[in-house]
Parts: structure tokens; sequence; C-alpha cells
């Protein structure tokens, strides 16, 4: 007569092997999931960027200059940080939770403030165009999702 097991549940090799595989699978999700919050958090400063952009060029046709302050400009520079994350404002930056914005000369510049990826988005008011620039490899992942390769290290975002 043959012994009918009644073995219910998993063995701990089982289990292991489960565990071994769902941790795998988090070491490949996880860098993806953090390159596509910081590419979102690139495409607000090109949104913010570009919305200085076409202040700047309004200040310049009512005032002929360009404004050297961002008290001057109409724009509400604090982007969805608004409710919470208060947005520091001088005469020419403006920082906020993942950038600092800089108004110099003919151009504004968002430097991410992210410790794992340096970039910068640069907006000219006088040719009306929006770079992305960086010597990062990690930065050059987020400036190359965003736009065309110029020269190296430097992307056109159209």
């Amino acid at each position: 007569m043959q012994k009918r097991s009644n073995k219910k549940g998993m063995t701990l090799l089982e289990m292991m092997v489960v565990v071994i595989i769902i941790a795998g699978m988090v070491m490949v999700a996880y860098p993806t999931y953090l390159s596509s919050l910081e590419k979102g958090r690139a495409l607000e400063a090109v949104r913010l960027v570009s919305n200085f952009v076409a202040a700047q060029v309004k200040y310049r046709a009512d005032n002929d200059t360009y404004a050297t302050s961002f008290k001057y400009l109409d724009v509400d520079a604090s982007g969805k940080d608004k409710t919470t994350n208060p947005t520091v404002v001088t005469d020419n930056t403006v920082t906020t939770q993942n950038f600092t914005y800089t108004l110099s000369g003919t151009t504004i510049s968002a430097t991410s403030r992210s410790n794992s990826y340096a970039y910068n988005i640069i907006g000219t008011y006088d040719n009306d165009t929006i770079n992305c620039t960086t010597s990062s490899r990690s930065g050059k992942k987020i400036c190359s999702s965003l736009g065309i390769q110029i020269s190296d290290g430097v992307y056109r975002i159209e």
C-alpha cells in the first residue's frame, strides 16, 4: 500500500527561489522607475523654462530690454511644487524642490538639484531655443530622452 503525502504549502527552498526571482525583477525595474521620475521632473523644467522665455520675449517687446529679475515676469515660478514645496525666489534665482532657475544675460537656466542626475535646461531668449546640457552619463540619459543631440553633451529640445 502506498503512503499518501498530505503535504501543504511551500518548502523553504521554493520560497527562496520565489524571493530571488522577485528581487531580480526589482533590480531590473527600479532604475527604470527612477529614470522615469527624473524625466518627468525634466519635462516640468522644460515647461517652466519655456514659459520664462516667452515672458522675457513679451517683457522685451514692452520695455525694449530683458528683465533682470523674476519679479518683473508674469510667470508662476512654482510649477507643480506650489502647494507642497515652497519656492524660494530672489531677484534672479528661483529655487524649487528639483531645480534652481537662474536669469543671466539672454538665458535662463534650470539646474537639476538631484544627487543622481546632473544636467541643465537652458533657454535662450534672443533665438528662442531650449537645450539640455550635461557632462555626466546619467544626465545624458535624461537629455537624450528630451531632445536631439547637436554636440557632445548638448541636446536641442524641440
